[in-house]
C-alpha cells in the first residue's frame, strides 16, 4: 500500500551525541537547532523530536474505506 512505518524507542535507549573528538568521531552534529532546517519524509520518522510514527500516501484506500465506514456509523 505504500505506508511506512516505524516504533518506539525503548523507554532504556540512552541517545549519543557529539562529544567533539573529531579524530574519532562517528557521528553526525545534531541541526535541530539551525533555523533552516526541518525533518520531512523519512528523515521526519526517523528524527527524535517529531511524534510521526508513519507515513502514508495520500489517498490511499484503506483510509478512505474508513472514512465512509464511520460515515455510515453515525448516519
Amino acid at each position: 500500500e505504500g505506508v511506512i512505518p516505524t516504533y518506539q524507542e525503548p523507554t532504556n535507549y540512552v541517545p549519543t551525541t557529539c562529544d567533539r573528538n573529531c579524530e574519532k568521531c562517528n557521528l553526525e552534529l545534531p541541526l535541530t537547532e539551525a533555523d533552516e532546517y526541518k525533518a520531512i519524509g523519512i528523515e521526519k520518522l526517523l528524527c527524535d523530536y517529531e511524534d510521526s510514527y508513519s507515513m502514508s500516501p495520500e489517498g490511499l484506500e484503506r483510509e478512505t474505506r474508513a472514512h465512509l465506514f464511520k460515515e455510515n456509523a453515525n448516519a
